[in-house]
């Protein structure tokens, strides 16, 4: 395993699948050896991925945990939460639609994670691949905080076992999916944006920059970037431009009025 340094304040970690049983990934043994013993579970009693995640990193590190993933449909499928982690959840969704190396690399089963250090610590986040290769993609997207590189190393190691343990209890289902999932968006045939995102796009139609559109409807950039993703896998383009362009075509741009300044236009 090695760490790719870039320019951007995160910076990558290449993930083995099943980096957890290298001999230079340090556990805890009871914790191994209980977690080990769920592999004999079987589906209807196995614990969720969720679970899973919470028996290996600890409270005191554990940030947040978000379930995403993509219906047979080729719709976004997203965990409900209390208090949604915006910024985990932005980057899970883009490495879920990755056309680079991402998207086709969580289909293959192989964990991504990035970290980055803050005040003295380290915030990490993983996106681990819980469903076979020929089913609808789901991942588990993990935020915790490690005390520096190495040690946040050796916890996306230990989170590789997730997904050995969730392929094991569901060795022939090809809709192995979190009970935790929610479709957060209806089947394609009868999919349609929300009164938020057709805010958006009628924003991104007058050239409005994030930081401008969540100003305007008051919602964070991370939020704007979360639903700017949405639109564009309903029209299935990759760009801002293209969204608006194919919206008009589609007549499905809001009617040439002000954007509300200060309002949520209640969604």
């Amino acid at each position: 395993m090695f760490v790719e340094r870039r320019a951007s304040a995160w910076r990558s970690i290449d993930v083995e699948v099943d980096a957890w049983r290298r001999e230079d990934t340090i556990w805890d043994r009871d914790v191994l050896f209980a977690l080990l013993e769920t592999a004999g579970s079987n589906a209807a009693t196995f614990p969720s991925a969720k679970t899973l995640v919470s028996r290996i990193v600890p409270s005191s590190r554990l940030r947040s945990v978000e379930t995403v993933g993509m219906s047979g449909q080729g719709s976004l499928r997203r965990g409900s939460t209390e208090s949604p982690d915006v910024e985990l959840l932005a980057w899970a969704v883009g490495c879920l639609w990755g056309q680079d190396t991402a998207g086709p690399a969580l289909a293959q089963g192989i964990p991504m994670a990035r970290y980055r250090g803050q005040d003295g610590s380290t915030n990490v986040h993983v996106c681990l691949p819980i469903s076979r290769a020929s089913a609808p993609l789901e991942i588990v997207a993990v935020s915790l905080e490690a005390v520096d590189a190495e040690d946040a190393i050796g916890w996306v190691s230990r989170l590789t076992l997730v997904r050995h343990l969730w392929s094991t209890a569901h060795p022939e289902s090809d809709d192995a999916t979190d009970p935790g999932f929610v479709d957060a968006v209806i089947d394609d045939d009868e999919a349609v944006l929300t009164p938020r995102q057709q805010v958006i796009l009628k924003a991104m139609s007058l050239g409005r920059t994030n930081s401008q559109i969540a100003r305007s409807i008051g919602f964070s950039e991370s939020t704007v970037r979360v639903e700017s993703m949405a639109i564009y896998r309903y029209f299935g383009v990759h760009s801002r431009h293209e969204a608006v362009a194919a919206a008009r075509l589609t007549g499905e741009l809001l009617a040439p009025e002000d954007i509300p300044h200060g309002q949520s236009s209640g969604v």
